[in-house]
């Protein structure tokens, strides 16, 4: 593996750099921090091996050991919003550049590194911008890249779409929003109904019991119906209206046993 080495020169001709050129002027940024943190090989190799054996984003294989170290903790903490954030992203300019360098390039895709905490809109309190959860303290998110040459690993996703699985046959009548073929009798028992947990209406799933006029598949379903409870002694077999896909479709005479 080659090793990248960035400067500020490069940094500055960077076409997207150089809108940063406040990061590098201010005397308190940790500016050359960063450039001497991310100019080493091992987290550079560290950076590729997260998108190709992690699936996750280049700054996810370094950026525990980023925010660990001291000058950039104090001033993500301690410094005004603003401030920090444009460091942030100044981190993540310099994460491109090497990532292109090593045959990388943008998907235009960000990948999560934690999950931020519910603070006021406009906070200008330093230090309020961090995370509660996930794997980077400061960093909420990051760039997700890819290969510019062959990926030398298919992700799943990829694999999933040229593995040939069978595709499961559907009745017609189960399928959400349509009617059976024909008319079935279905019927249901009423010890079996089951009353569903805050229901605004009289709603409620049973299981459709078989039927010598019943498809197999309805035989098999569980579906949402409405219960007659005029008809609601143990271990009868009561009519419902059935429901499929949301709509109400007909109703069914009764067929006690």
């Amino acid at each position: 593996m080659r090793k990248v080495i960035l400067t500020r020169h490069d940094f500055l001709q960077d076409r997207q750099g150089r809108t940063f050129a406040d990061v590098l002027n201010d005397p308190e940024q940790p500016f050359d921090a960063v450039l001497k943190f991310f100019n080493d090989e091992d987290r550079q190799r560290r950076m590729e091996e997260s998108e190709i054996h992690h699936d996750r984003a280049p700054l996810a294989g370094d950026v525990r050991e980023l925010e660990a170290q001291p000058a950039i903790d104090e001033f993500l903490s301690s410094k005004h919003p603003r401030r920090t954030k444009r460091l942030r992203q100044a981190v993540g300019v310099v994460v491109r550049m090497i990532m292109e360098r090593l045959g990388w390039k943008k998907t235009g895709k960000k990948g999560s590194l934690g999950v931020r905490a519910k603070i006021a809109p406009r906070t200008e309190t330093p230090g309020a911008y961090h995370n509660t959860g996930g794997l980077a303290f400061w960093f909420l998110r990051a760039e997700r890249y890819e290969r510019k040459d062959e990926t030398p690993f298919l992700s799943v996703k990829e694999r999933a779409q040229k593995q040939k699985s069978p595709v499961a046959e559907h009745s017609p009548a189960t399928r959400r929003g349509k009617a059976p073929d024909d008319e079935h009798l279905l019927c249901v028992d009423s010890s079996l109904v089951q009353r569903l947990p805050g229901a605004s209406r009289r709603h409620y799933e049973c299981h459709v019991a078989s039927h010598p006029l019943a498809s197999p598949s309805f035989s098999r379903a569980a579906s949402r119906f409405d219960h007659d409870e005029k008809a609601s002694t143990p271990g009868r077999w009561v009519a419902v209206r059935w429901r499929l896909g949301g709509r109400r479709k007909t109703q069914l005479s009764g067929c006690g046993v």
